[in-house]
């Protein structure tokens, strides 16, 4: 009789324990599933605060930088301009005065001291030396090279050479123009 009650008892439990079970099996895979989402989350999370924490060093980086090349690229522009504007001075086409070109000299100078390379600013008083000799169009043109490739091209192709032949006029032979400088 015992096992007959163990029997009916067993028979109505049973269902219910299956059911119990079931139900705790559901719950577990759906806390797992729970869990992984919240790893999954946080991973998501951790990979957007450190992409954003390298954008921020990286605009660190390049605020520091930017005023240097911003001095640099002026400099470039006032070198490329001052020699052009004597020329065009001594032809009449642009009128100013000694101070005028004293002061832009002086403000080269200075940008130059800021900014410029050592190669730069040997080339630059080079340049000022040589204020009364033809050669003093060559060391511009050398100058306008090295200013080039302190700003942004660095793997320039553009000669000193190339930069007079754009200068001169197409059948003018730059290369006697060289030998009467005395720089080929």
């Amino acid at each position: 009789m015992e096992n007959l009650i163990q029997d009916c008892l067993l028979k109505k439990i049973k269902p219910h324990l299956i059911n119990l079970y079931n139900a705790n099996l559901i719950k577990y895979k759906s806390f797992k599933i729970k869990i992984l989402f919240m790893k999954l989350t946080l991973s998501i999370i951790i990979i957007i605060l450190i992409s954003f924490i390298t954008i921020m060093a990286v605009l660190v980086i390049i605020g520091k930088k930017l005023p240097i090349l911003s001095g640099k690229i002026k400099l470039s522009t006032d070198i490329a301009t001052i020699y052009l504007d004597m020329i065009n001075r001594k032809m009449g086409l642009v009128e100013f005065s000694d101070n005028e070109l004293l002061k832009r000299i002086m403000d080269i100078k200075r940008d130059l001291l800021l900014f410029g390379s050592d190669d730069l600013i040997k080339k630059f008083n080079e340049w000022e030396e040589n204020i009364n000799t033809n050669k003093r169009l060559w060391n511009w043109i050398e100058l306008m090279c090295l200013s080039r490739n302190e700003i942004w091209i660095k793997r320039t192709k553009l000669t000193p050479d190339d930069v007079l032949k754009s200068l001169l006029p197409p059948n003018e032979d730059y290369k006697s123009l060289k030998k009467e400088w005395g720089v080929e």
